[in-house]
């Protein structure tokens, strides 16, 4: 039976290699693999999530689930290998390199990597590493067909002969290899045995552990190890073969024979054995956890065998023809996990779902049994049967049901049932078109109504009291539930709060609203506990006590949702809340939503009713499209929290190693991003990372995209990354610094620079004033100069004066004394000399008030007074003079330069006249913008130019004038050869 089984698989597997089939041929192909099918008992009602391609799966047909050492989910398919990020599918399959997408077989290597069994790829087996994403192919010994393929507990991958028969010694022969993760490319020989059958459960450290059975049914089983290993056996407790499907776990081992499994700790030490319910079928998977043991048939249910010795049956909700469970998995949070044929991945629930596809508007219990009403039927449910009681007709609304008496509200009028036989028949039925919200007894039967509020029922249910019966001046017209209380009802509305009625009267009530306290008026439910009310609103729960809210449960204290449905406490204690999407449990006066228990389907879904039973300890919630049951001993909140950590880092899409969680970024980047390990191992998010940023995000942020959280050009500066993990029943852990990083500013942002800047601004500043002082200071100076040349000019001028007008006045002076001479001729002769002295010094006293007032002197005036004195100090000389020129441009010099050139060439041109005896006299001029040449030239007696002992006061008086005021005077003469000045002034 062994050995068929598996060549049953096996044919498969290889006719997939042998020719091509097409999809539906393939599928059809698949279905007979599974056609091994037994009959089973009524099972409970089980609820299962799919994740199939709807979720983003690319194929339906999933062979395999294991999990990663980082908490990854892989799933293994006919379209490519999978794993979930915690958002997504991420498919792996020939466009990223395999060799093939037919992925039969996978197990988990224990160390960072999976084991893959790649049909199309040749029936071969591949390594595959979850952190670098590199397949590689495994090294075989032999053909695949001619041995089976496990795994021990350290995840090595061991290749088994089949037995061959040794006639020497009666004997079955058998070699193992093994694989290791670290090098699949490598295969070892490690193990020979004879007799029974065995399997490996550990290889470390040159020891091998095996488990076998305590009889052979050949003879006892001997081992051989030709690269010297260790052996230790351990036996199974009584004398039965192993199979060739046993499975690994977190605690031991697990075997399965006919109707007998076995298990195994860690340890190889024997634990129990679980007897089956069922015949063996051709395939089956096994996995164990601390609960029990699971035990997957691949017609659509299994069996959970609990330690406690309770049997607990499952069946998936599209029953065994549709389609096969492949493999089970239970995860590391302790969930169960079933690889399908057909329908994905299935997730078990802790609730079972009815689906009725139709909204659920009351749950009531009675007589042992709990009935639900949709608009239209009437529901029965047990602990094994669900059963249709009665079409209600159209708009039913609520019900009341007690004994064998059953009383229905709906839109138009009420009607009576009663239970006869086991079934309910129809007895009476009263018209009302306002409306019948809820049928309850006080005292009596009273109707709630959305027309007229209160309204009361006749006794004998023969008919309706008419509005004109309904109570008089009550606060509520329309109400949309009734409650019976220990001490009263409680009327809801949805717009103008509640009305609590006492027992005495139902004239006796009091209307709470927001103006005592409610967080809203729209009241949805109310629960008594003690001498307290929980009232259900929007927005959370409200408690009421003498007379006044003395507390709230909103969103502050952890509620979730539009709306609170349903409230109580359990039989130990807890208190609950159905809001219209979560499940709701209190702890330390905080509400925690357990996204756990998935009770709606959807986003178009929500919770509209609810009901506990006391005895079982089971909630029943109904919603729009179905009925849950709860019980609430599975509910376990999951308490545990995560701290989120840190994988990668990338820039700019490029990983960077980071040390002391410290990074440093430059100003230029464009994207930072964080990518977080998934903070649990499941089929969805199960819970949420949250973040903030120092100075930029002040209030935690979910990550939403994949674990992964990105900034964008955040500005340059020191920022610290704070997180903290919110699992899915609303537990989280504190806050942590995940990193701290550093964006570089630019260079012209950075100290350094800044301070060099600020040096180099004071410098300029400073270089400016020190500037600003030296011209202010040169100019100080030069006007002092200016005044010194002006004073030494005075002193000149007074020096010229005294000389020249006061030597010639003198000279009139003592003339005039001789006036009086008798000879006439004589008196003329003092009479010219008196008259060419007088005019001598009106001239001198003209050009030095004309230089003295003028304060610029124009080239052109000053070339023409001296060819005035020129011709006046030659009128009555032979001497030819000549006046040549040449002007570029015109040039204006300051008064005290001008009147100097001036004085130097009179100077010249007097020493000409009194000592030359020159026949020709010629005096040139030439200007420009860059200059002022003056040329003096004559032919007269000449002198020695290198004696300068001989230069006379004039002479020197003249180089004087020049040195002071940068005039350049260039002297060419030579004895009766002539005497030529050239005078330069630069500008």
């Amino acid at each position: 039976m062994l050995r068929l089984k598996f060549n049953i698989w096996y044919l498969f597997l290889k006719a997939r290699t042998l020719f091509t089939l097409n999809t539906t041929y393939k599928y059809i192909f698949l279905i007979i693999i599974f056609l091994y099918r037994f009959t089973a008992s009524a099972q409970d009602i089980s609820s299962f999530k799919s994740i199939n391609t709807t979720h983003g799966l690319p194929s339906n047909y999933v062979f395999a689930v294991t999990e990663d050492n980082d908490g990854y989910l892989w799933a293994a398919t006919d379209k490519g290998l999978c794993r979930y990020n915690g958002a997504v599918w991420e498919v792996y399959d020939t466009d990223n390199g395999f060799p093939g997408n037919y992925i039969s077989s996978m197990f988990n290597d224990k160390r960072n990597g999976l084991w893959l069994f790649i049909t199309e790829a040749g029936n071969q087996w591949w390594h595959f590493n979850t952190i670098t994403k590199k397949l590689t192919e495994v090294a075989l010994p032999f053909n695949i067909n001619g041995g089976s393929t496990f795994t021990d507990n350290n995840g090595n991958l061991l290749f088994y002969t089949w037995y061959e028969m040794n006639k020497e010694n009666n004997t079955q022969d058998r070699k193992v290899y093994i694989v290791y993760p670290e090098n699949p490319t490598t295969y070892k020989y490690i193990l020979q045995s004879s007799g029974n059958l065995f399997y490996i459960t550990n290889i470390k450290d040159k020891n091998i552990q095996v488990i076998t059975a305590t009889n052979a049914p050949y003879t006892k089983t001997t081992f051989h190890s030709p690269e010297g290993f260790t052996i230790q056996n351990t036996y199974l407790p009584d004398s039965l073969q192993i199979t060739n499907y046993p499975k690994s776990y977190s605690d031991g081992i697990v075997f399965n024979y006919t109707m007998k499994t076995y298990f195994f700790d860690s340890s190889n030490r024997y634990l129990f054995t679980r007897q089956g319910v069922h015949r063996t079928p051709t395939m089956y998977s096994i996995c164990s956890t601390h609960e029990g043991s699971f035990f997957a048939y691949p017609t659509g249910y299994f069996t959970l065998y609990k330690k406690n010795g309770d049997i607990v049956h499952y069946t998936l909700p599209k029953g065994n023809n549709d389609f096969y469970i492949s493999d089970i998995y239970v995860s590391k949070n302790g969930k169960v996990l079933l690889s399908t044929m057909g329908n994905g991945i299935n997730l078990l629930e802790p609730a079972s779902k009815i689906h009725i596809g139709a909204q659920i508007r009351n749950i009531e219990k009675n007589n042992n049994n709990i009935y639900f009403h949709s608009e239209i039927n009437l529901y029965s449910i047990s602990k094994t049967n669900i059963v249709k009681e009665l079409t209600l007709g159209n708009n039913t609304l609520c019900m009341y049901i007690d004994k064998d008496t059953l009383i229905t509200g709906g839109l138009h009028d009420i009607r009576w049932y009663k239970q006869k036989n086991g079934n309910y028949r129809l007895s009476h039925i009263a018209r009302f078109t306002g409306g019948i919200s809820s049928v309850f007894f006080s005292n009596g039967f009273w109707a709630s109504t959305y027309d007229v509020g209160l309204i009361p029922l006749s006794q004998t249910h023969q008919e309706l009291f008419d509005s004109k019966n309904h109570l008089a001046n009550y606060p509520l017209k329309i109400i949309e539930k009734t409650i019976n209380l220990k001490n009263g009802i409680a009327s809801l509305s949805y717009e103008k709060g509640m009305v609590l009625h006492s027992n005495n009267s139902i004239n006796d009530y009091t209307v709470i609203t927001q103006k005592n306290g409610l967080m809203s008026n729209a009241v949805y439910n109310v629960y008594e506990r003690n001498d307290t009310l929980w009232i259900c609103t929007k927005y959370g729960i409200n408690i009421w006590h003498n007379n006044k809210v003395i507390q709230q449960l909103s969103y502050n204290e952890g509620f979730k949702g539009i709306n609170a449905v349903y409230a109580f406490h359990d039989v130990a204690g807890k208190f609950w809340v159905l809001g219209d999407k979560y499940l709701h449990l209190l702890q330390n006066n905080r509400l925690y939503a357990l996204g756990s228990v998935h009770i709606t389907d959807n986003s178009s879904d929500a919770i509209i009713t609810g009901m506990y039973e006391f005895a079982s300890n089971t909630m029943y919630v109904g919603t729009n499209h179905s009925l849950y049951i709860l019980p609430l001993n599975n509910v376990i909140p999951d308490t545990i929290v995560h701290f989120p950590q840190i994988k990668y880092v990338t820039i700019n899409n490029q990983k960077t190693a980071y040390k002391n969680e410290k990074i440093q970024l430059t100003y230029n980047y464009d994207l930072l991003e964080f990518h977080f390990l998934p903070p649990v191992s499941s089929l969805a998010p199960k819970g949420t990372i949250y973040y903030w940023l120092n100075d930029e995000i002040s209030e935690m942020q979910p990550v939403s995209d994949s674990f992964t959280v990105k900034f964008i050009k955040l500005r340059p500066g020191s920022y610290k990354l704070y997180v903290k993990y919110i699992n899915e029943d609303g537990y989280e852990s504190k806050s942590v610094l995940a990193l701290s990083f550093t964006i570089k500013p630019p260079f012209w942002q950075q100290l350094w620079f800044i301070l060099l800047c600020s040096f180099v601004v004071i410098a300029i500043v400073a270089i400016i004033i020190f500037t600003a002082q030296k011209r202010k200071y040169l100019k100080k100076l030069l006007e002092l100069k200016v005044q010194q040349k002006i004073q030494k000019e005075k002193e000149r001028i007074s020096r010229d004066l005294h000389d020249n007008v006061g030597g010639q006045l003198s000279f009139v002076l003592f003339s005039i004394d001789g006036i009086h001479e008798k000879e006439k001729q004589k008196q003329e002769l003092i009479t010219k000399n008196v008259n060419e002295s007088i005019r001598t010094v009106i001239n001198n006293l003209r050009e030095t008030i004309w230089a003295i007032n003028d304060e610029q002197i124009n080239v052109k005036d000053l070339y023409d007074k001296l060819k005035v004195y020129t011709r006046n100090m030659f009128k009555h000389s032979d001497t030819v003079i000549s006046f040549q020129e040449n002007f570029n441009a015109d040039k204006m010099l300051d008064s005290l330069t001008g009147l100097n050139l001036f004085r130097i060439c009179q100077e010249i041109i007097n020493n000409s006249f009194k000592h030359a005896a020159a026949n020709n006299l010629i005096v040139f001029i030439a200007c420009s913008k860059g200059k002022i040449l003056i040329t003096i030239q004559d032919d007269g007696k000449g002198f020695d130019c290198n004696n300068l002992s001989k230069k006379g006061y004039g002479l020197q008086n003249m180089q004087s004038r020049a040195n002071e005021y940068k005039i350049k005077i260039c002297c060419t003469s030579n004895i009766n050869e002539g005497t030529s000045y050239e005078i330069q002034l630069a500008p």
